[in-house]
């Protein structure tokens, strides 16, 4: 078995932050021998509170401080989230883009306000302006109108 020395290392190396992996790196031994000790020893696991929201800036900014090389750990424990949150958010972003790390309200804030319906005429007047048709259809009236002659009343 393992001297208590390395049982009280890798304790305290969790209450500091470090990770179970981590803390089992640093004694030599496996990850789920610290996570038992880590109990034992009535210091739970490590970020396991509550759920914890943060705001879309602070989290872009969290992730861009870890790919910039600052330990997920350290900037987890300084926002009071977990170093996997800080990882998995990098993810996240990297996969599905930022709007996976926003919350709804954050979205509907961020989206621009809905434009009205344009009126029936403004749509004709719009549609026939892209299709460049007005001036073809005016030209088109007046030569139809200069070949037919108007009717003659008869008597």
């Amino acid at each position: 078995m393992y001297p208590e020395e390395v049982r009280a290392e890798a304790v305290e190396a969790v209450r500091l932050g470090f990770s179970l992996a981590e803390a089992a790196e640093l004694v030599g031994c496996s990850k789920s021998t610290v996570g038992a000790w880590v109990l034992a020893a009535g210091a739970g696991r490590p970020g396991r509170g509550g759920a914890v929201h943060l705001p879309y800036d602070t989290k872009v900014g969290l992730v861009a401080r870890y790919k910039a090389g600052e330990r997920a750990a350290d900037l987890g424990r300084g926002a009071g989230v977990t170093g996997c949150a800080v990882t998995n958010w990098a993810r996240r972003l990297r996969e599905e883009g930022v709007l996976s790390l926003m919350a709804g309200d954050e979205i509907r804030a961020a989206a621009p306000e809905p434009a009205g319906p344009p009126s029936e005429l403004e749509g004709l007047r719009r549609r026939c302006g892209e299709l460049e048709l007005e001036n073809a259809i005016l030209r088109g009236t007046v030569d139809i109108l200069k070949k037919t002659p108007a009717p003659t009343p008869r008597t």
